[in-house]
């Protein structure tokens, strides 16, 4: 098939995270399709990753950054405005591509450098949410308050500030012609609630993952060996977000407590991420803390070397390390929110528990244990539809 719109862009404020890995995963998916595309970040970190500079001087990403931090100064509480935003419309990447999918650019684009990208002639647009903010008063995570189904009014973070950050971006939002993909269909539905985005396409459109890096073929001895795990023992992992266990968001003390109802005797706990003071609050226990993993290949390993991953998030608008770790032949556990349920189906594939029942997750964890051998294969064949030959269907239209 010869596809009528070749070139692609992604932009994002920065080469790290989990919407840059879907924006990375994507890029490499359409890349493998023929399509010749390309990542842009104000913010690159990582000599080694595919993303570009969007700029051509260290002048203009400093000017950038200072509209950064002066965002940064007006916010309220987790509520940004991002009044000040980079205009894109005249760089060169953008200038040539024929489908532009921004993706997580806080404090970088600001609602009118969207809208002004949307109005550049030829070029199809796609605002791919990575999380709320789009069409919240300013908060990425809304912590179930669902105030963007009322304009914000009464933020429970920011009062009028919300409100005020809400119709603003509603000014210019609601005018940008863009297709707006959300990679759940829980966030889909959330978003339709929101008066920012009344009368825009709003379509699911999962993330995606490379199954040649995250499958089921493994060793499982040999790695627990490399990796200094427990070879008799049973293992459960969790994963810890960037900012730590402290993240509220992550649910890391509803682990916790379910962990303190079960037999811990023949389990060792694994933890990846930043553990913050998780040492000091598991010391009683067997647990293994491996840090930070920027490698996939090595991830992969540590997924397929566990017997169960626990996901006790009490938002997530997709939850990459499910779809990982299932890929990997690892039942997950998660509380029944967001894109959970539309990876995990319970006591086929993994466990849902109830939100926030740490008994539940409790038995969630003992069921996944128990029963690892059925639920490894179901999980398997499940993350498949994820991978990348099959989410590839869900895009290919944005190319003819």
């Amino acid at each position: 098939m010869v596809n009528e719109r070749r070139k692609c862009l992604h932009i994002c404020t920065i080469d790290k995270g989990g919407a840059y890995n879907g924006a990375k995963r994507l890029n490499e998916m359409l890349t493998e399709h023929g399509i010749e595309s390309k990542i842009i970040v104000r913010t690159k970190t990582d000599d080694a990753s595919p993303a570009i500079c969007a700029f051509d001087s260290p002048l203009q990403g400093l000017v950038s950054k200072v509209k950064n931090a002066i965002n940064l100064l007006c916010k309220k509480g987790d509520v940004k405005r991002d009044i000040l935003g980079t205009d894109l419309t005249s760089n060169p990447f953008v200038k040539e591509a024929d489908v532009i999918f921004i993706h997580w650019i806080s404090t970088f684009l600001s609602p009118k450098q969207i809208y002004e990208l949307t109005t550049l002639k030829g070029k199809k647009v796609i605002f791919w949410m990575h999380d709320m903010w789009l069409f919240t008063g300013g908060c990425h995570v809304d912590r179930r308050c669902g105030g963007y189904a009322s304009e914000c009014r009464d933020c429970p973070m920011a009062g009028k500030y919300a409100c005020k950050s809400f119709c603003r971006k509603k000014e210019y939002i609601k005018k940008a012609d863009m297709t707006v993909c959300g990679p759940s269909r829980w966030i889909v539905e959330e978003a339709k609630k929101s008066s920012i985005l009344e009368g825009k396409k709003i379509e699911y459109i999962p993330n995606t993952y490379d199954d040649r890096i995250f499958n089921s073929e493994c060793d499982r001895v040999s790695i627990r060996k490399e990796l200094g795990l427990s070879l008799d023992k049973r293992l459960i992992l969790f994963g810890a977000a960037d900012t730590g266990t402290a993240n509220d968001d992550k649910g890391f003390s509803y682990l916790i407590k379910a962990i303190k109802q079960l037999d811990m005797t023949d389990k060792q706990l694994v933890v990846i991420g930043k553990a913050g003071g998780a040492k000091e609050i598991l010391k009683e226990y067997d647990a293994v803390f491996l840090g930070y993993i920027s490698d996939e290949n090595k991830l992969a390993e540590i997924y397929r070397s566990v017997d169960v991953f626990v996901n006790p998030s009490l938002q997530e608008s997709f939850g990459y390390t499910v779809c990982e770790s299932m890929a990997c032949g690892t039942p997950a556990v998660a509380f029944a929110v967001g894109g959970m349920l539309d990876q995990i189906e319970h006591k086929v594939s993994g466990y849902l528990a109830e939100f926030k029942n740490s008994e539940e997750l409790a038995l969630g964890i003992d069921y996944c244990l128990n029963n690892r051998e059925e639920l490894s294969k179901k999980a398997s064949e499940s993350a498949r539809r994820f991978s990348y030959e099959n989410v590839y269907e869900y895009v290919e239209g944005f190319f003819k």
